[in-house]
């Protein structure tokens, strides 16, 4: 069983999609599957056999040009955006390799690249079965023609399984979530330790610190209401020492959202734009509790490496969110003014947010492991060779 782990974005973007690709295929070596990553250039922290697959990136020159130069009917093969364009450069490039080396699955997150090895085995162009983990809110008229798709918790199999026909069939649509390397992301051994942490990188001894990862931008993560909401928890908590932390990929509305965090809550918020993956688990070690401000989610990673870490997790009152926070998390409905207050009066008190964040820890080893979630990755892919 020969399986292919790709993501056209891996080596020049870090999102969760690269995220996941070069974890999955490192993990999966690990456990002695025969598995190849592909990415768009080289991956240093790569634990697993690499080859790079040249495209036309996002974000460069000649992908911009080329985007703009097409007739605005070429949406429909994936010209008009440029990380379409980049997908289906990337496909191009792998389609030969998954041929010749007779790879049995390909396992991606990138929606149109899965398409396009979808399409290419109904055309009999290659022999490779696709599994799209489906992470990127792709509308149901997108998902129903794949025959393997991976949603990332269960409540998302539910919703598309409610909205086909009785008679459809769907064998090898699962859930399967992603996963979090426990052995990285693990809690602080104790307050000096976490105290030593702060001070190499410069953030409040005695601050009762709460973090964020997302990509700083409004849309979706919603870090204009963060920073709002935690300045009126400011107001709300005069002389508690409270510390906002932002991490992050840098985005257009970074400059305002900075300028914004500094008018309401002049120097408690401190932004990490494009912190390296690598160094995350000692900055989540930092942190006293983890919020994340987005209404809706397919499966964030980021809030795994949280619970892993130990952290009690406010979030979104969302079915998804709650089966990811499980007993760790605190669930207040953060469409309204005020929620991050409430869920902050809780951790206030030390023994609430231990117990918590021991929680959070038992439910992210359960759950989330490596270990758990690749044991059903291969027996995944052994139902799907052998069905």
């Amino acid at each position: 069983m020969k399986i292919a782990i790709a993501s056209s974005g891996l080596g020049t973007v870090a999102r969760g999609i690269e995220t996941w690709a070069l974890d999955t295929a490192t993990a999966l070596h690990r456990h002695g599957i025969d598995v190849t990553l592909f990415a768009a250039a080289p991956v240093p922290a790569a634990g697993t056999p690499l080859r790079i697959i040249r495209c036309l990136r996002r974000g460069t020159r000649l992908n911009r040009v080329i985007v703009r130069a097409m007739p605005g009917f070429s949406w429909r093969w994936g010209l008009k955006s440029d990380y379409a364009l980049e997908q289906r450069t990337f496909w191009h490039g792998l389609l030969p390799i998954l041929n010749r080396e007779r790879i049995d699955i390909l396992h991606v997150q990138d929606p149109l690249l899965a398409d396009c090895c979808r399409r290419a085995r109904l055309a009999g162009r290659t022999a490779t079965r696709v599994i799209l983990a489906h992470g990127t809110e792709e509308p149901l008229t997108f998902l129903q023609p794949f025959e393997c798709l991976q949603h990332l918790a269960p409540w998302h199999l539910e919703q598309c399984r409610q909205q086909l026909a009785p008679t459809a069939a769907t064998p090898h649509w699962t859930a399967i979530p992603n996963f979090v390397n426990t052995d990285i992301y693990y809690p602080v051994a104790s307050g000096s330790e976490r105290a030593s942490l702060r001070r190499a990188i410069g953030l409040p001894q005695n601050a009762f610190i709460l973090g964020t990862a997302a990509a700083i931008k409004r849309h979706h993560k919603r870090i204009d209401w963060l920073i709002r909401e935690f300045a009126q928890a400011l107001d709300a908590n005069p002389g508690v020492p409270l510390h906002l932390v932002i991490a992050g990929s840098r985005t257009p509305d970074f400059s305002a959202l900075e300028a914004l965090a500094s008018e309401c809550c002049a120097d408690h918020v401190t932004f990490f734009p494009d912190h390296p993956h690598a160094r995350m688990p000692d900055l989540l070690r930092t942190f006293d509790a983890f919020v994340l401000a987005s209404l809706f989610e397919m499966m964030p990673i980021a809030l795994l490496e949280a619970i892993a870490s130990g952290l009690p997790v406010i979030t979104h009152d969302h079915p998804v969110l709650a089966w990811m926070g499980g007993p760790g998390g605190l669930r207040p409905d953060m469409r309204q003014d005020g929620a991050l207050s409430e869920g902050l009066r809780m951790l206030m008190s030390p023994d609430k947010a231990t117990a918590l964040g021991t929680a959070a820890r038992q439910h992210a080893l359960a759950h989330f492991s490596e270990t758990t979630v690749i044991e059903h990755y291969i027996n995944y892919y052994s139902r799907i060779c052998n069905p």
